[in-house]
């Protein structure tokens, strides 16, 4: 890939990664612009108005043009929607996910494409994109998948982002325009690099919380748009033990935010929420693991097609259930009655195929609405929505039942 012949725009967010991102093409090449994205209102007390500035004086520092896109409409349709109508059927969505691929690498994909055809983006991201032919070859004659680019974890294991972007596994289009600066880095060589380059940022504190937003308090940040109330908090025989705010807000696994009507000497956790009748299920906390779950398969059919896909009941596949959660091996099932071929256009293009996900060791707090994503040794495969989870509690646990 010819860089100095193509313009480069950086997605700049205000931290550090993303600065270091910057200053490693800046230096090189004389053809970066920066891009910050204003996707949140500065009024709202949380850190968007700071960040813009930061950009600003970052992009100054290092002697590019900055451009300032406003993006509020955008993300609020596109990523605020999804995370406030996930929260008010009982699901906890990962609006980070859905952040990556329809603004970052979709929006703004479509908005340098329109300043150069061939432009490419940048970002901070702990990942990397490979089209080295050999590597490409030798994952080919291993595991007999066929990948154009292969998309890969962060050489950093404890800031790997690989999670956040598995949507664009599959998507030569976009990965063959993407950059990963410091995909090769650890998180201690990025900020040594910005002290040394006096890049203003270097100490600043990793961004947390809500992509564009960052830390908020949920049942705060929930209640204007998604509509809960108090309940009851019932054990695993169905006897009531206590209350809760609103089952929306409590998510699996979590062992906080309840109040039981006794003190239980062991900790008790979330294992279950009945949303139609506004429960909330507790127990032990052996009744939060789990070794089944079931997932939307369209996505990652979609993007390995047949051939990858039916290739994949050989290779020695890995699944996370959460980001920078361990990489557990499993095995995919079509289940019974899903059919990849057969779909559906009420909403598009969906299909009805389902895929029951078996975990050679059980995980903790799986949780319908956050996304599985699949792995062979670095090499993103793709991955897919958790829909209902199986546990020791009962047979099956699936929302609004």
């Amino acid at each position: 890939m010819n860089l100095n012949k193509r313009k480069i725009f950086v997605a700049l967010s205000g931290g550090v990664d993303s600065a270091v991102a910057l200053y490693l093409l800046a230096r090189i090449y004389d053809n970066v612009t920066a891009v910050y994205l204003n996707c949140w209102d500065k009024q709202s007390g949380c850190s968007s108005g700071q960040d813009q500035s930061d950009a600003v004086k970052i992009a100054g520092a290092v002697n590019v043009p900055i451009k300032i896109l406003d993006l509020r409409d955008e993300y609020k349709k596109k990523v605020l929607q999804y995370f406030y109508q996930g929260y008010q059927s009982g699901i906890t969505p990962n609006p980070d996910i859905y952040c990556n691929s329809t603004i970052k690498f979709g929006v703004l994909i479509d908005y340098i494409l329109k300043q150069d055809k061939d432009a490419l983006l940048a970002t901070g991201h702990y990942a990397r994109v490979s089209n080295n032919i050999n590597e490409i070859n030798d994952f080919y004659n291993k595991y007999s998948l066929k990948l154009n680019y292969l998309l890969m974890s962060g050489k950093d294991t404890g800031k790997d982002q690989s999670y956040f972007l598995y949507k664009l596994a599959g998507r030569d289009e976009i990965l063959s325009r993407t950059l990963f600066p410091i995909g090769d880095l650890y998180k201690s060589d990025v900020r040594d690099m910005a002290r040394k380059s006096e890049i203003s940022v270097a100490d600043k504190p990793d961004s947390q919380g809500i992509c564009f937003i960052g830390n908020v308090k949920m049942p705060d940040f929930l209640k204007t748009n998604v509509r809960y109330f108090p309940g009851n908090v019932v054990n695993i025989k169905g006897d009531v033990i206590g209350a809760h705010s609103g089952c929306q807000l409590y998510t699996f696994g979590q062992r906080r935010g309840f109040v039981l009507k006794a003190y239980k000497s062991e900790p008790i956790y979330v294992i279950d929420k009945i949303v139609k009748s506004n429960l909330l299920v507790v127990g032990e906390k052996k009744y939060a693991y789990s070794s089944d779950f079931i997932i939307d398969g369209e996505e990652l059919f979609t993007v390995l097609g047949k051939k990858n896909f039916d290739a994949l009941s050989k290779a020695p596949v890995t699944v996370r259930i959460r980001n920078l959660g361990q990489k557990v091996p499993c095995t995919i099932k079509v289940l019974e009655n899903s059919d990849a071929r057969k779909v559906s256009t009420t909403n598009g293009t969906i299909s009805e195929l389902t895929l029951n996900i078996n975990l050679k060791k059980p995980e903790f707090g799986i949780s319908p609405g956050q996304s599985a994503v699949f792995y062979i040794g670095d090499v993103v495969l793709g991955g897919g929505e958790i829909k209902s989870v199986q546990t020791s509690y009962k047979k099956q646990i699936t929302f609004g039942t």
